[in-house]
């Protein structure tokens, strides 16, 4: 199983509910209750760190944007060796720095810290 589709797995068990996975030009996710309502959007951060030594947890600003234009409840997920951190995108704050090793592969990242209303689940 791919890194993402573990992490998304593993974040619809934890409510009981379902997922689809969206077309290319679109965020990763959407996620549906138990009965079947849709109840969020997600995009799926794949990192190489473990839950304990994942901060700070960083994303593409061009992403971040386009998940919180969903506006229904945008969820971040960082899919982290061990197991998966989450936040709901309007609980957690960040600082915005430029990233990249060169001029023409530098983007707009926002980084965030360790922080109270990032939720974690390790992988069983």
């Amino acid at each position: 199983m791919n890194q993402k589709l573990k992490a998304v797995t593993n974040f619809a068990e934890r409510f009981e509910g379902s997922f689809k996975k969206l077309g290319p030009g679109d965020v990763d996710y959407r996620i549906y209750s138990q009965e079947g309502e849709l109840i969020s959007f997600v995009i799926v951060i794949p990192t190489k760190k473990k839950v304990t030594e994942c901060y700070p947890l960083s994303i593409s600003l061009n992403k971040l944007s386009q998940l919180s234009m969903k506006r229904l409840n945008p969820v971040i997920i960082w899919a982290c060796e061990d197991g998966i951190m989450y936040g709901k995108v309007k609980d957690i704050y960040g600082t915005v720095s430029w990233m990249g090793t060169t001029e023409l592969d530098s983007e707009l990242v926002v980084q965030y810290p360790k922080q109270k209303t990032f939720k974690y689940a390790r992988y069983y």
